[in-house]
């Protein structure tokens, strides 16, 4: 019952960011090129901007904070672990959704960090060319 009362606190009165999370768990799923799609989706009329990061980059704390919150813009972690991605999001306080890397970056030629690439759905075939 406790852990209900929790649950139902950390969805209705936790404050609202850009995660489906509560404040003390951040979860940065990995992405691979079907979910790119499956989130264009969502936003046929708009493009997304996928700003790429490593925990261990020392320009990429600096570059996410001058990032304005904004429901266009998606924090990609690459060229590292999921655990520590995470980790680096919760301590910089990130509001935007966040990923872990799991083949976009490359197919989007990221070689280096901090990294930006747009995209749109309209695009998105013109980039990665007709077979992910």
């Amino acid at each position: 019952m406790l852990f209900l009362a929790w649950a139902f606190w950390g969805i209705a009165v936790a404050p609202q960011g850009g995660y489906a999370q509560t404040e003390s768990k951040v979860s940065c799923p990995p992405i691979d090129l079907a979910g790119l799609k499956n989130l264009l989706g969502e936003r046929p009329d708009k493009s997304i901007r996928l700003i790429f990061f490593s925990s261990w980059c020392s320009d990429c704390p600096v570059h996410l904070k001058k990032i304005k919150p904004s429901d266009n813009i998606v924090i990609v972690g690459i060229f590292d672990k999921r655990q520590r991605i995470e980790k680096a999001v919760k301590r910089l306080e990130l509001a935007q959704p966040c990923f872990t890397d799991a083949g976009v970056g490359k197919k989007l030629g990221v070689t280096i960090v901090p990294a930006e690439r747009t995209v749109s759905a309209k695009n998105l075939t013109d980039l990665l060319g007709s077979s992910p």
